[in-house]
């Protein structure tokens, strides 16, 4: 997903309370040379702060207690649409009644004060468009009508985040220095789960009492709110767009958590249907690997419920799925109306995903949003699609093979796509010029990774070379990433590795319990 967009995503600097003096006053230390006294380390267990060695935690696998259960979830009951329909229908959260601000209707353009308990964690700003159009012309491109808030300010008036504001006082790739980050791409519906980025991840874990409490505010909006007034952008521009909103919070900032996946089984030719899924090898070894990444950060998955899709919805979506159209009533979101009401990471089984503008490469996966709308079933971005078109070839033992064993591919990709459901981008992107919000993750530049013949085709406009995997595994340290789990693109040699402020962002996402 680009952050090219209408407006770059940014926001201004956030200074650090509690920072110590041995602190980078940015986000804090990067590492121990950040550290003053030498006899200091930084830390990232306790949110990159300069502290005696003996003091930082040793950082450990979590062991869950269990293998995941797997049961059968029946059939969804979903009549099918008439021919042209595009499901667009507003769903409440299924998070307990404390945890959920509901504020019903608002246009854009409105101002909308929430609550943030004390101790809370995380906060999630969902909008979902109750009448907004899907895409607007900018710049001579069409792109999707993204919700997203114009700006949010803490209780001291702090703006951690300002849609028409860039900053890149730094140099180099500006996500890197937001408090808050937005990639785009949400058309209609909207999540947006905070802290996401490091500079505000590292202050909450740091001072360790999670956000600012007291009376936030944000105001709503959309692209199409944006373009009005804008010469570049030619159609589409709306101030009347208007939009469901409401507000998630998450207490506590926790070190585990539980994960509840639901399995869509969606391609006929799978031969698995809900009752024999759970039985089967290849589901379970799928299961048993989705878990070890998660595990690795914290994250138990706890029950697999998979369920059968009626048979319009194999016969529209199992093969129909198209990555190069996302928009609203595209094959891809009506998909995702099909997901259950609860709170559980819903993932859509379908037998391929095709796509023109990839230069050859096989799509293997797909998201709706990132993050998804977590405990928010039956919107249309409520899940990711996975191709399972070789889960039946086993060819497993032993421990991950993603060179021999079909269902290892097949849970690394939904591992991926469920890792950006919770919320986390790509490390690096294909051009090797855009890269996540995360400090801790290794970047693989272009201009510094790719062969010296290839270097002058370096751009952002994904016209040029792309960042391989092999290119950015380089031992000496300055090209990597390509081992992991969220590196762009995925080969037989992928490992699936997470970082502590990836951890951090997927255990504060409201679907992690």
């Amino acid at each position: 997903m680009s952050p090219e967009v209408i407006a770059a995503a940014c926001a201004f600097a956030l200074a650090c309370s509690g920072c110590s003096s041995n602190d980078n006053p940015r986000i804090g230390c990067l590492g121990d040379g950040d550290c003053k006294d030498p006899a200091l380390v930084c830390c990232a267990a306790t949110g990159y702060s300069c502290v005696a060695a003996g003091a930082c935690p040793a950082a450990s696998a979590t062991t869950c207690a269990a293998a995941a259960n797997i049961v059968p979830g029946g059939t969804v009951s979903a009549p099918e649409p008439p021919a042209g329909a595009c499901m667009k229908s507003v769903k409440p959260s299924a998070l307990a009644a404390g945890q959920v601000q509901a504020f019903g209707t608002h246009r854009v353009g409105d101002s909308v004060t929430f609550t943030v308990p004390a101790g809370t964690g995380s906060v999630t700003l969902v909008e979902q468009a109750v009448d907004a159009g899907p895409s607007v012309v900018f710049q001579g491109r069409v792109i999707e009508n993204s919700a997203v808030p114009l700006d949010v300010t803490t209780p001291d008036g702090t703006k951690i985040y300002d849609d028409l504001t860039c900053c890149d006082a730094d140099g180099g790739d500006p996500s890197r220095q937001y408090p808050v980050y937005f990639g785009g791409g949400g058309s209609s519906t909207l999540a947006l789960t905070i802290p996401n980025a490091t500079a505000l991840l590292s202050a909450v874990y740091r001072d360790g009492g999670g956000l600012p409490a007291g009376t936030w505010k944000m105001t709503v909006n959309d692209y199409a709110s944006e373009c009005v007034g804008d010469p570049t952008c030619t159609d589409g521009g709306s101030p009347n767009g208007t939009y469901d909103v409401t507000v998630l919070t998450r207490q506590g900032l926790p070190t585990s958590g539980a994960l509840d996946v639901s399995l869509y089984l969606v391609a006929s030719t799978s031969g698995l249907n809900n009752q024999t899924a759970p039985a089967s090898p290849a589901i379970q070894r799928f299961v048993q690997t989705l878990s070890s990444y998660y595990a690795q950060v914290g994250i138990c998955v706890r029950t697999v419920t998979v369920s059968d899709v009626p048979v319009w919805a194999q016969n529209a979506y199992g093969t129909h799925i198209d990555a190069d159209r996302t928009s609203p009533c595209s094959a891809l979101d009506q998909m995702f109306t099909l997901s259950k009401p609860g709170n559980a990471l819903n993932l859509f089984m379908v037998q391929s995903i095709t796509s023109t503008a990839t230069g050859g490469q096989q799509v293997v996966g797909i998201d709706g949003t990132i993050p998804g709308p977590s405990t928010i079933g039956g919107t249309i971005h409520s899940g990711a699609a996975v191709s399972i078109a070789n889960l039946g070839s086993l060819g497993c033992s032993g421990a991950v093979d993603n060179s021999h064993c079909a269902p290892d591919n097949v849970a690394y990709i939904a591992a991926h796509e469920g890792g950006h459901f919770m919320g986390l981008f790509h490390t690096s992107e294909s051009t090797g010029e855009f890269f996540d919000p995360l400090t801790d993750t290794a970047t693989c530049r272009c201009e510094t990774c790719v062969a010296a013949s290839k270097v002058a085709g370096c751009n952002r406009d994904g016209s040029g070379p792309q960042v391989m995997a092999l290119d950015c595994r380089k031992p000496d340290g300055t090209c990597g990433g390509g081992d992991d789990l969220m590196f762009w693109i995925f080969d037989d040699a992928s490992q699936g590795k997470l970082s502590p402020q990836q951890g951090q962002v997927m255990r504060l996402n409201p679907v992690v319990q």
